[in-house]
């Protein structure tokens, strides 16, 4: 849903995006969230609530520091340590949005691709133009793809007997041929 409403979001770029479940409604007052948001000069902030352990394993899980900062993503997990397939791809699909979004912006210098996405480091934004030089529009698109089938995969869906391992290993030679 985010990178089907990128273009309404680029065309308007307002200064905070909030990003809901789309299979819930909710009316709440989300000024102390983006206060919160603001104070910690993060990224980006997510919502969260604490649930009973015996209930864990029902719901989506984050560890985090003694800064309230995510250390760590768990997807329902049979036992809550770690799963770290989900972290991964939730690591290469964020690369791969914002290397789509390098590919719609004028400015591609260094300082350019900072502001479009929004990086405090330069070192961020080289990350990024090595990304325009290696992967064309096209191949992003489909990377993009094969991530959210991969994680579609690793859930159970069309996937009766690929293991995580196997799972990435299939992603990372599909993005690196």
């Amino acid at each position: 849903a985010i990178y089907q409403n990128l273009s309404f979001i680029e065309r308007y770029d307002p200064e905070y995006v909030i990003i809901l479940s789309g299979d819930q409604i909710c009316k709440q007052d989300y000024s102390d969230f983006l206060k919160f948001h603001k104070e910690k000069g993060a990224e980006f902030s997510v919502a969260v609530m604490e649930v009973p352990w015996d209930e864990a394993s029902r719901f989506g899980l984050m560890v985090t520091d003694e800064d309230s900062r995510i250390t760590e993503f768990q997807e329902k997990p049979k036992n809550p340590k770690s799963n770290p397939i989900q972290a991964t791809l939730a690591v290469l699909f964020n690369y791969f949005a914002n290397l789509m979004i390098c590919y719609y912006t004028k400015d591609r210098s260094e300082a350019g691709l900072m502001v479009a996405l929004g990086l405090r480091g330069s070192f961020q934004a080289k990350d990024y133009l090595i990304g325009l030089k290696n992967y064309s529009a096209m191949k992003v698109f489909k990377l993009i793809g094969e991530i959210r089938d991969t994680d579609a995969r690793s859930k159970g869906v069309n996937n009766s007997s690929a293991t995580d391992e196997e799972l990435l290993k299939e992603l990372l030679y599909r993005i690196l041929h």
